[in-house]
């Protein structure tokens, strides 16, 4: 599976990621300041599962209904660079191909998935 980090993924992070073996692109390498629209379409487009801690893209999914193959929702807002890594890592590690056209939600606690469908 191939991701997407949203901007708001801090950029260490998304280098722990890529460390542990994690496929993951990011916005801010790609199309820094981009709209959410514009991200969820480019996502979509490139088939890669978008990790944002951005609850907006819960709207653009479920009321607009823009397409898109899965998105990962960290909410964890407080933590810090090691702990969101870890989360992200473990949950990542748990995921097949059960995460594609899922909005998935994680923190330090648990993994929730809901179908787009």
């Amino acid at each position: 599976m191939q991701f997407l980090a949203d901007e708001n993924i801090e950029y260490p992070v998304i280098r722990i990621l890529r460390n542990s073996d994690v496929d993951i692109l990011a916005i801010r390498d790609l199309m820094k300041g981009a709209t959410d629209s514009e991200i969820l379409e480019f996502a979509f487009k490139e088939k890669l599962i978008l990790i944002t801690a951005d609850k907006d893209f819960g709207e653009l999914t479920f009321r607009l209904r823009k397409p898109n193959h899965g998105i990962i929702l960290l909410r964890e807002p407080d933590a810090g660079i090691e702990e969101k890594a870890e989360i992200l890592n473990t949950a990542l590690k748990k995921l097949d191909k059960d995460a594609f056209n899922k909005f998935i939600v994680v923190d330090k606690l648990k993994i929730r998935f809901r179908s787009q469908l």
